[in-house]
């Protein structure tokens, strides 16, 4: 937990309003049947109930999720039986490119890969 000594003051982490919530990823068969996968317990950062402020998606096999934050954190987890397992936090996201739409097309199927560029123009 990250503290401080100045008096009256609160760390980022304390200050944001978060609650934990139960996710569900879900695959729609047919118009009939709907089949659960996943379920788990994980912090919903929503500003005014919204879930604008956050992005998750999670691999095709279920092994890993990359979180997107608003803020300009990107968060890659693995998953451990029941949980997620935050494995580390990834610098230099394409913030400007992953802005243009809410689906993932910047990561491959399985989350291992991400696409970036070069921002020169040489």
């Amino acid at each position: 937990m990250v503290k401080t000594t100045l008096k009256n003051t609160k760390s980022y982490i304390e200050e944001i309003k978060k609650e934990f919530r139960n996710f569900k990823l879900i695959e729609i068969i047919n118009e009939f049947e709907v089949k659960e996968h996943l379920t788990f317990v994980h912090p919903f950062y929503g500003i005014g109930g919204s879930s604008k402020y956050q992005r998750l998606y999670i691999s095709d096999n279920m092994k890993h999720m990359i979180e997107r934050l608003d803020n300009q954190r990107v968060i890659f987890y693995k998953r451990e039986m029941i949980r997620w397992k935050m494995v580390r936090r990834i610098q230099g996201w394409p913030m400007d490119m992953s802005e243009l739409s809410y689906s993932n097309y910047l990561c491959s199927p399985d989350l291992m890969y991400y696409l970036d560029y070069d921002r020169n123009i040489d």
